[in-house]
């Protein structure tokens, strides 16, 4: 007579294989989300340069449209500036002479463009206010002018001088505690000097 056994378990090879496959699919499981997870750091730091892009490249075109006029005076600090030049007007509809006037405010870590259009100039308003680049952990512009007295040419940390000067120097560094990235970028102003 045979013997029957009663197989309600599972044998040693059944949960070896089992286990195998287990750790298989979490391994597949960890691997997706883990190149998922790169993908968007790397996306998200990407956005943020564009951004600082975006800024460098109005900052530029602001500049090179610089112009003298009477009516706005360029000034500029460490953290400031203040040029004339050409602006879009919002009431025109065109672009005009007008007044542009970045500022850095380290308590909100962001740097402001306020563009004032010809009437905006005259009636003493501030003009139209944006942000132009958010995270900003610092940032430090410098003048470059010829000396006349002594025939050099000097770097200075705030314009008090007449006209406009040859180019202005604009350094940044922005992002996260964990990643600080900087960034410099010298703009020559055309009608400077």
């Amino acid at each position: 007579m045979a013997i029957k056994r009663d197989r309600t378990g599972f044998t040693l090879i059944e949960l070896i294989v089992v286990s195998a496959a287990m750790g298989i699919i979490a391994l597949a499981i960890y691997s997706t989300f883990s190149s998922g997870i790169s993908i968007w750091k790397r996306l998200d730091h990407q956005r943020k340069n564009d951004g600082i892009g975006i800024f460098f490249e109005k900052f530029t075109s602001d500049l090179r449209n610089g112009i003298r006029y009477s009516a706005v005076r360029f000034s500029g600090g460490a953290d400031a500036l203040e040029a004339p030049t050409l602006v879009t007007s919002r009431k025109l509809n065109s672009r005009t002479i007008g007044r542009v006037k970045y500022s850095y405010s380290p308590g909100k870590k962001a740097i402001k463009r306020y563009a004032a259009d010809y009437s905006d100039v005259f009636n003493g308003a501030d003009g139209v206010e944006r942000d132009a680049l958010s995270g900003v952990r610092r940032f430090k512009l410098a003048y470059y002018t010829l000396k006349a007295e002594s025939g050099e040419y000097v770097w200075l940390d705030e314009w008090t001088e007449a006209g406009l000067p040859l180019a202005v120097r604009v350094e940044l560094e922005a992002g996260d505690d964990d990643n600080i990235n900087k960034f410099a970028r010298t703009v020559s102003i055309p009608a400077g000097g």
